[in-house]
Order: C-alpha cells, then structure tokens, then sequence
C-alpha cells in the first residue's frame, strides 16, 4: 500500500488536495516533525524513529493502532528508548488521540482533538527536564561508548 493510500484510508471520499493537507496534519506528521528536529539536533548521538502498530482488517486493508516515538542511540547496534505513544481513538479518523508518556511508568496525559493540542502537549514535553535528562543520559552513554572503543583501537 502506497503512503497515498495509506492516508485515504482514514480519509474516505476526499480529493486529493484536501488529502494532502489533512496528511499533514496527522499524527503521524506531527511525530515527524518532531523527530526531524530532532535528528538534526543530535546527528553524532541519536536518531528518532517512529513505529505503526496496526491490525489487519483484511488483505488489503489494516487499522493502526498506535504510533510508538523512540530514539535510537548510537551504542553498539543501537540502543532503543520508547518516549511516548500515540493512540488514535477512531480507526477511520486522525483525532482525537491518546497520549501515553513513558517516564518511569507509562502514565496516560489524556487526549487531544486535534493536531493544535497534540503539538501543545508535545512541545511542553521535549521541553520538559525529563526529556533534558533522557538527552543527557543518552548522550553521556553514547560518548562513554565511543571512548571505549577509541581506547581499543
């Protein structure tokens, strides 16, 4: 299935203009968005990644679930830390969405109903200490680990 019909599957009976700028506007979108600033922020550390958890419906047809935003360390093979999950609330429509933050427990930040408070609750949270301490840590071992390798050399 190709990324324009992925989108359609949530938007039925639409044309492709108003396709387009819904597409970008989606949830998915919104996590990108994130995630390129990220990586551009962090190139020698890190990298965001996005997963889609969805269930078949049939051959041609599947239901997402869920999008998990990790980051992906630059030790060894990588080191995977989930961040948060987004939870579409209807299979047939972007929003509203569940937000769940994974600090020391998943704790579940509510819902939002659109892309607007999707991206306020966001941007609160990657400016938040906890995300500044996952950076630090993830950083810290990410030099830890490249010393350790420049020494075997």
């Amino acid at each position: 299935m190709n990324k324009k019909d992925e989108i359609k599957k949530f938007l039925p009976k639409i044309g492709s203009p108003l396709v387009n700028e819904l597409k970008a506007k989606s949830p998915r979108a919104v996590l990108q968005e994130y995630g390129d600033a990220i990586d551009e922020s962090y190139p020698n550390y890190f990298r965001s990644f996005i997963t889609e958890t969805s269930r078949i419906e049939s051959e041609s047809e599947a239901v997402i679930m869920s999008y998990s935003f990790y980051l992906i360390a630059f030790i060894a093979k990588g080191y995977n830390y989930k961040l948060f999950e987004v939870i579409p609330k209807f299979p047939d429509k972007p929003y509203p969405v569940e937000l769940i933050l994974f600090d020391r427990q998943p704790s579940n930040e509510g819902e939002f109903e659109s892309e607007k408070e999707l991206k306020e609750k966001l941007d609160s949270f990657f400016q938040s200490s906890f995300f500044s301490n996952v950076v630090n840590n993830l950083s810290s071992q990410v030099d830890l680990y490249n010393e350790s390798r420049n020494e075997k050399l």
